[in-house]
């Protein structure tokens, strides 16, 4: 997506909670004093991407408003954010102005006193303003429910100022989350309670508000509520620790309140016809005090929304849609179970701009993941189902009605027989009017004799290259099949060199016509021996993306997403089990803005892939540019990049993929352990390692 055809751009804050240096002290969690550093990092960032203006979304201090440092807080809150080189907009958070009236309130609830002492550092505690035909309305949360004189008057207010902004697109910010889950959820520490949760809704559903984007809980979470995307953002300063309970592993340091990987902001593109949220990381940082001005707006994360259709995606092995019940424990939810659902794999996809999602038919036969779904294919996601044989007649109506959020089946037979006509298939083909696709099973039960020096417990399915008369001994026996269908499934195991095998691969789709669904495996063939090696995986990860934009017609599918870390064929993929990026995933999100710079419609030629020492090179050309990737083999190597590729010292632009230097820098250090490097022509037909 061209970003001429971007309206403007908008960042949201959440939770920067700025504390004095002298209080830092007072927090029983160490992290609390990085808060106010963090904070000034995120406005030096800020200032490299350009906003037409900002928008935080509470918790703006520490302190409450009952403590004799707020308003010093205040003061110093103000001081950082002058710092921003476009317009701030501010609203309450609990620690602004007290918590919602809740009986088990941990702190002081609101009060006349406090939205006096809130306004008189950051302005009227609920406001709009328009930009362009989008309205933007920001609300006090705290507020509601609380019977205090300006509950009614803000209720007022937002009917009255909705109804004259009408015909505009609607953006609502407000500080707690209306539900976590689901918006008939009991009350708990972090939505709004009834009544004002149900009339706000209302409100919102009647007036079509587009986004609504809130703070509070310090995590990631996204909600669609009747055609409204409900964002909930992280917190700049530190995690919610009770929310590490979604986690399937152990939480990270401070009980994972120091989880730095999950911090960050919002940067909202806004486009004539929707909207793009990308969750810029700051992995903690601290401010260095250079203020970054003057730079220009870097490469921004590839957002599937952007409708690039990229060829690469990603098997959803783990449960996505899984909502889970918080222990109870004080001083936030003590008694009462308070459900949420982990929502970083599926940011992961959007920051890494993974496209297709591979998902089981299990996740249409449930109504809530169903509805996930759509909300998936609203973000720009294309869905591939697989199904294990034929589908029943249960699942094919099924498969009927789920035709508009579904792009694609995935069909995986066992054995076929000989008498298999492609009746079943034509049944498929009468209810479901997508594309399908076909791969076949094989396992250690199908052995040709039977006979194993060991113990035999494994399956596999795609057609693999090693044997180039496999495919063209399926047609000989199952034309039939073959005819009813519009792509094959093949796979790519983990000892395979990946370009020579794409390249195989896109011309047996050119022979059969047929599109190719391609399975990069990154499991050992030993399901005992786990494959932990991220740089091995991040660097096939990486030439098979390079390698997809090579195809005519081929998609890739990286296996996996999260980490198997248990069970059979244990392995890495593209994020851990906290859902936070592994290498594969940062040289994803780095690489692929270059990829796409002209929309992904460019097709790459692939040139040699070179082993020397420590390093691979490989090299590729699209249209009149060239490329050189230098990719780490080891962590450590013995050679740094420089003295092993002199040649290349001289580039036009070099994109470090682990993200240790920015683009603007141009200079990544000796140690980066993936590159890629856009030179002349004339350089790279030059190199030869």
């Amino acid at each position: 997506m061209p970003k001429s055809a971007v309206k403007f751009t908008f960042a949201v804050i959440a939770d920067t909670h700025v504390i004095l240096d002298k209080e830092a002290d007072t927090s029983p969690y160490p992290v609390n004093g990085l808060a106010t550093k963090r904070t000034k990092w995120v406005v030096e960032d800020l200032n490299t991407q350009n906003p037409d203006f900002v928008i935080h979304v509470g918790d703006i201090v520490r302190p409450f408003p009952s403590l004799p440092s707020f308003r010093e807080a205040c003061d110093l809150a103000r001081q950082t954010f002058s710092e921003l080189d476009c317009p701030v907009h501010f609203l309450p958070g609990n620690h602004d102005i007290g918590d919602k009236p809740i009986a088990c309130a941990p702190a002081p609830t609101i009060t006349e006193e406090f939205l006096e002492m809130y306004e008189e550092h950051f302005g009227d505690h609920y406001s709009s303003f328009d930009k362009g035909d989008c309205h933007f309305v920001l609300l006090n949360a705290s507020i509601m429910n609380s019977g205090l004189p300006q509950e009614a008057i803000q209720k007022a207010w937002l009917v009255n100022d909705l109804r004259v902004a009408s015909g505009r697109r609607v953006f609502v910010f407000i500080h707690y989350p209306p539900f976590l889950a689901e918006p008939d959820e009991q009350s708990n520490y972090d939505n709004i309670d009834e009544p004002c949760r149900s009339e706000l809704l209302k409100i919102l559903s009647e007036h079509n508000a587009e986004a609504l984007f809130a703070g509070h809980v310090h995590h990631f979470f996204y909600n669609k509520f009747e055609g409204a995307d409900f964002y909930y953002l992280p917190s700049t300063s530190f995690a919610r620790h009770d929310f590490s309970e979604l986690f399937h592993m152990e939480p990270a340091a401070e009980f994972g309140r120091n989880d730095a990987e999950k911090l960050g902001y919002a940067l909202v593109d806004v486009y004539e016809d929707r909207h793009i949220v990308r969750l810029i990381s700051s992995d903690g940082r601290l401010a260095n005090g250079s203020g970054n001005k003057g730079e220009h707006r870097r490469d921004l994360p590839v957002h599937p929304r952007e409708r690039l259709n990229l060829p690469i995606g990603v098997q959803l092995r783990h449960a996505w849609n899984e909502t889970r019940a918080l222990p109870h424990n004080n001083p936030l939810d003590e008694f009462t179970r308070k459900l949420a659902r982990n929502d970083y794999p599926i940011l992961a996809t959007w920051q890494t701009g993974l496209t297709h999602l591979r998902v089981p038919i299990d996740d249409l036969r449930d109504v809530a993941t169903r509805r996930r779904v759509e909300a998936l294919v609203g973000m720009g996601q294309k869905i591939m189902v697989m199904n294990f044989g034929y589908p029943d007649p249960a699942t094919l109506k099924l498969f009927s009605s789920c035709q508009a959020i579904v792009d694609s089946i995935e069909i995986i037979l066992p054995d076929v027989s000989r008498d298999d006509d492609g009746r079943h298939l034509r049944e498929l083909r009468r209810a479901y009017g997508g594309k399908i696709h076909l791969a076949v099973l094989s396992s250690s039960a199908h052995s040709v004799d039977g006979i194993s020096r060991s113990f035999g417990h494994s399956t596999q399915f795609g057609f693999h290259t090693e044997d180039p008369g496999e495919l063209e001994e399926f047609q000989s026996k199952h034309n039939a099949l073959l005819e009813l269908v519009d792509g094959l499934s093949f796979r790519i195991d983990i000892d395979d060199p990946v370009w020579p095998h794409l390249i195989e691969i896109e011309k047996l789709s050119a022979q059969f016509g047929k599109i190719a669904v391609i399975h990069l495996n990154n499991f050992n063939r030993s399901s005992a021996v786990p494959q932990f090696d991220d740089q091995l995986i991040a660097n096939r990860t990486i030439l098979a993306t390079i390698g997809a934009y090579a195809m005519s017609r081929g998609i890739i599918m990286f296996d996996t997403l999260m980490d198997i870390d248990r069970a059979h064929y244990p392995r890495h993929g593209l994020i851990d089990r906290r859902g936070n990026f592994r290498l594969p995933a940062i040289y994803l999100r780095n690489l692929l803005p270059t990829l796409s710079r002209d929309g992904g419609n460019s097709t790459i030629q692939l040139g040699e892939v070179l082993e020397i020492g420590d390093w691979l090179s490989a090299r590729f050309s699209r249209d009149n540019e060239a490329f050189v990737l230098v990719m780490c083999r080891k962590p450590d190597p013995s050679a740094k990049w420089p003295e092993v590729f002199p040649e290349l010292s001289q580039h036009e632009i070099c994109v470090d993929l682990s993200g240790q230097a920015s683009q603007s820098q141009n200079t990544p250090t000796a140690a980066s352990a993936c590159l890629l490097i856009q030179t002349s022509a004339a350089a790279v037909t030059e190199f030869d390692g």
